[in-house]
Parts: structure tokens; sequence; C-alpha cells
């Protein structure tokens, strides 16, 4: 089923979503983005796929839950003016819509989100589209693009919200027939035991538990206790299939509908933030007495959760007698890329060259061969040995590598072990030290060449702050100067230096 279901991915240009919005964090990802769809369209969407790329300009962030609706209704002016298309109309005559989310600065993947100045699902993993006449490396985006389209079959007439940061291929199939208004992914099991719960890292992600009707329990990133003890209390069926969310979903037109209503005035104001997990799914799955202990460990007062509990619960009686909120099943031998962190970043792209059975899954959704243990694409490398590695789009008169993965990069002679090497151009010959990750960047206004280094096991995100050894700027210094430029601009600028340097 899982190599039938990447068959299915490949497909994508023949059976994907009819309209894909797509939501950023400022206007010129939403510029970016439109050009690059429109570039890659009828390799990666379908040739008819109506393309939308909005911009979330909302002080201090929507949430994921406000900010899918005000995304939507942005999306809905941009298709009115530029296609005379209705949304909401076409979902009503059975379109099927998808949403991806790309916000987030994206810290724990730096200096490679540097490397993209800050538009973190443009970061490139190991496959390539062709652009005109010329291959580059797809985007985390376009891949999450091309992973999600079999859905679109099964979900005529609904908006599918997805998140650009993570790849996961169901062992279930991917056809189904939606029977609730609001149902969500998850890799069903047996409840977990104490031990399944701290390896698989079960606090970080939504906890989904389904009921003897069908209809489903949701509760976020919280301890094995509570949801032990939640089980304790008759809340969560003894031997219910429970699992691990993949946090995406999809609703009905109906209820997207109603969402729009029941938030009008947050909409319009633009003051408030809401997520989907603690304020949509929690507040009308959970009982009063449970979720406002939730929240209450997520810092909300009780008075404001009894209050939005109460709100949510009203929505949901509103809806009708139709079945209200469940969950997908993905199975429980489905692959989970998560390309979130630099550590699953570089793990995940090494299982190309792993000789197991999910390091062929992989080569086949991104198209990649194996060539004496390691994985080329649109390279070219004159001389040198690599071992374990993946090489992507990148050109070196002499490359010695070792368990690393290499994409973008432009270099006269370069050795690396157990490391990461994005987008640099290096002239001089260069050893780098073992899990090295290095990622570099043009100032365009002062024409500055920028060389961005960390280590392998470090948490980007912990030193934020911090001018690391043999760092120019802090990476908080970096995202602030990279902000304001035109990076499309900066990264064609970029390209030309790479031409010019290395003129073969």
């Amino acid at each position: 089923m899982l190599e039938q279901n990447i068959s299915l991915m490949d497909r994508c240009v023949a059976e994907g979503m009819d309209i894909i919005i797509v939501s950023t964090n400022s206007a010129l990802q939403e510029k970016y983005w439109q050009q690059r769809l429109e570039q890659t369209r009828g390799t990666i969407t379908k040739p008819s796929t109506i393309l939308l790329a909005v911009h979330e300009d909302w002080s201090g962030g929507a949430g994921n839950g406000l900010g899918t609706l005000y995304s939507f209704q942005k999306a809905q002016l941009k298709a009115r003016a530029y296609h005379n298309v209705d949304l909401l109309e076409a979902l009503n005559k059975g379109a099927s819509i998808a949403l991806y989310h790309t916000a987030g600065d994206g810290k724990r993947l730096y200096p490679l989100t540097a490397a993209e100045y800050g538009n973190k699902s443009a970061v490139k993993l190991p496959g390539v589209v062709k652009i005109g006449n010329r291959f580059a490396p797809i985007t985390l985006l376009e891949a999450v693009i091309k992973q999600t389209a079999p859905y679109a079959a099964s979900r005529k007439g609904r908006l599918s919200v997805f998140w650009g940061d993570q790849l996961f291929v169901p062992s279930t199939s991917f056809t189904y027939t939606p029977s609730h208004h609001v149902d969500i992914l998850v890799k069903l099991a047996p409840f977990p035991t104490a031990q399944q719960w701290k390896e698989q890292g079960f606090q970080n992600y939504g906890f989904v538990a389904l009921q003897t009707s069908g209809e489903a329990l949701h509760i976020e990133k919280t301890n094995f206790e509570t949801v032990r003890q939640m089980e304790a209390e008759g809340i969560i069926p003894a031997h219910s299939k429970t699992g691990m969310s993949f946090g995406a979903f999809s609703l009905s037109a109906h209820i997207l509908d109603l969402f729009l209503a029941e938030y009008e005035a947050e909409l319009r104001e633009k003051t408030r933030k809401f997520d989907t997990d603690p304020h949509f799914w929690m507040a009308s799955t959970l009982p009063q007495r449970t979720y406002v202990a939730a929240m209450k460990e997520k810092g909300t007062s009780e008075e404001q959760s009894e209050t939005h509990w109460h709100r949510m619960q009203n929505f949901r009686k509103n809806c009708g007698n139709a079945p209200f909120f469940t969950a997908v099943d993905c199975g429980t031998e489905c692959c989970w890329w998560d390309f979130g962190t630099l550590q699953n970043y570089y793990h995940n792209i090494l299982k190309l060259v792993s000789e197991t059975a999910e390091g062929a899954l992989i080569r086949h959704f991104f198209g990649a061969k194996m060539e004496n243990g390691s994985c080329f694409q649109a390279s070219k490398i004159k001389g040198g040995t690599v071992r374990n590695s993946v090489v992507v789009c990148t050109t070196a008169e002499t490359l010695d590598a070792e368990y690393s993965v290499i994409i973008g990069c432009t270099a006269t002679s370069l050795k690396i072990h157990s490391g990461i090497l994005y987008e640099i151009l290096e002239t001089a010959n260069t050893t780098f030290a073992p899990e090295t990750v290095r990622a570099d960047l043009m100032l365009p206004r002062k024409g500055e060449h920028v060389k961005l280094s960390t280590l392998l096991s470090s948490d980007s995100k912990t030193e934020w702050h911090m001018r690391l050894p043999g760092n120019s700027y802090s990476f908080e210094e970096i995202r602030d100067k990279i902000l304001p430029i035109d990076f499309t601009v900066a990264q064609k600028t970029f390209e030309k230096l790479k031409v010019i340097a290395f003129a073969w």
C-alpha cells in the first residue's frame, strides 16, 4: 500500500487539487510562491489548478485557526478578482480546495532558512523540478503539495488544510468517504503504554481518541498521566483506538461557512489569536472540566476557558445533527518525514541512501536513484569520493563527502563528513569539521556574501541570539536583515555570482 500510495502521488499532475491556497508570512513570500507555483504548474499541480498565494497581515499572528479562515477570505477576494471564481460556490459545486500553511520563522532549520531569506517552506529537498530549461531542487512546499494531491478525489466539496514542513505516506488508502463536518489525519493504534508515549514523543503532538459513535476527542500536547486519567474516568472509552495527530484536517463547505460566520468579528478586527487544536477541536470535543484543566496548564484562566468552551459547544449544536469531528486513519505502518529541525532534515534525507524498505520509498517519492551507495541529482562533480551521501544541484571540481547532505552548492574542492552544505559558494579548497552545517546567502545592498555555520547536534532555536564562532551575525540578526529583502532578486544575484566564479 505504501508503494501504491507514492505512485498515486506521482499522478499529482493529473489528479491533484482543483484550487490551491498558500498562506504566507509576507507580501514578498506571497509574490514568490505565486510565481514559483505558476512556474511548476503541470509538474507539481494540474495544469488547470487555480493557484492563490496570500499573506497574513495580522499583527502578532492570527494562529492557525483564525489564520485558516483569514487566508481563505483573502483567497476568496483574489479568486474573484483574477479568476472570477467564488470559492464557497466552487466548494458547494464539488471542487477540491487545499490550503497550505507556510507560516513560522523556521528557527530550528537555521541557517538553512536564512539561505531562503526566512521562507521556511522554500527550503530545498532531495528532488528536482524543471523550471524552463533548467532543473532546480524541489522545495518543501512543492513536495507537500505533491504528497497530499491524492486526497483530492475523496474531498470534493471540502477544504483540506495542510502544514508545509512535513511529509507522510499513509499505509491505508487515500480513498475514503467523508462522514463528518471535520476530519483530521491520525496514526491510529491501541492506547499507548507509558513507554510508547515517551519513545514516540506523543507529548509533542495532538492526541486523538475515537469514541464508539465514530466521533473523536482531541487534546493537544499533553502528558501520559492526563490521557490515562481521561480513560479511567470514561472520557476516553476503554479499548478505543487512539493516536498521534498529524494536524492536517478537512472541512465540509457547510462547516467552513459556519466558522466564517462565527468568527466574523475576530476576522474583521484582527486582534485575537486562535489555534485549531486548543480553540477549535479541544473546545468542541472535550468535556468542560477536562478542557478547562488542559487550558489551565497552557496558561489560560478558567474564566476564559469556560467562556470559550460554551461558545464552541453552542457552535457545534448549531451545526445540526450531522456528525461533527472524526479521525481519518493513516495506518500504523505509515511513513512520516518531518523536516522541521536540522536533525530531522539530515536524518530523513539520508534515508535515501539506506538499503531499507523506507529508503526505497523515499527514493521513489523524490525520483532518486542510488549510485555506488549515494544519490546524485542534477549535479556535476569532476572528482573526489562520495559515500553514503545525497548530492543535489551541486557543481564542484572535487567533492569528498561521507554521510552528508549537499544541496545547491558551487565550489572548487569540498571535504565533509556527517554534515549539511546548503547553497554554499566556496572558491577555496575547504575541509569542514564533522557535523558542520553551512549555508550561504547574499545581502545585495552591500554585495555581502554571508556564510553561516552551526553544528548538526546544536539547537538553532536555542542559539538564536548568539553570534556563533566564525559567523558575522547571530541568527536573530540575520533574520532581521533578510526580512525586508526582495529575496527573488537577491537569489538571482547570488546565482549570477556562482556562474561568474565557476564559468565551466
